[in-house]
């Protein structure tokens, strides 16, 4: 705290006032998240721990919280966004801070893969249903025989199919 006086003069008279100041000291606020997938929880975090809290963003989120943790169940892509969290401590004081949140909807394909006959190639095909995306996909394909491998692409060929790949 500080005290700040003024003497003001006139004709001679004086006079004296003073005040005390105190200076609060001002929030500053941080926050984070995790990228998620759709149907996960979408956790939003602030490093400051007293105060209380304000979190706003999409889907018409307005939370007034007494925690510096927020959690939305069962996100969806309308959760994805911009999130702004105000927090306010004791003194009054306020800090704001922006954070932006994913959350990636779910992949959904189709797979095919026609009969073939022994020393053919197997072929397989994983096609994205409509709505799905095909960026940034790894595809993990099993099959008979502890057959198992990783690719980038959506399609698979094996060669010299034998009746053991077949899977029945």
């Amino acid at each position: 705290t500080f005290t700040y006086s003024v003497t003001v003069s006139s004709g001679g008279c004086t006079s004296t006032a003073t005040t005390t100041v105190k200076v609060n000291t001002s929030v500053s606020v941080s926050a984070n998240t995790s990228a998620i997938c759709s149907g996960g929880t979408l956790q939003l975090n602030s490093t400051v721990t007293q105060g209380a809290f304000s979190w706003k963003g999409p889907n018409n989120l307005v939370t007034l919280a007494a925690s510096p943790t927020i959690n939305i169940p069962n996100a969806t892509t309308a959760d994805a966004g911009v999130y702004s969290l105000t927090v306010t401590n004791t003194a009054g004081c306020t800090g704001t801070v922006t954070i932006s949140a994913t959350v990636y909807a779910n992949p959904s394909i189709t797979l095919s893969g026609p009969p073939v006959c022994a020393g053919q190639s197997l072929v397989f095909t994983a096609t994205p249903t409509a709505g799905s995306s095909n960026t940034l996909n790894v595809y993990s394909w099993n099959g008979p025989a502890a057959f198992a491998t990783t690719t980038a692409v959506p399609s698979l060929s094996r060669p010299s199919a034998t009746t053991a790949m077949s899977g029945n």
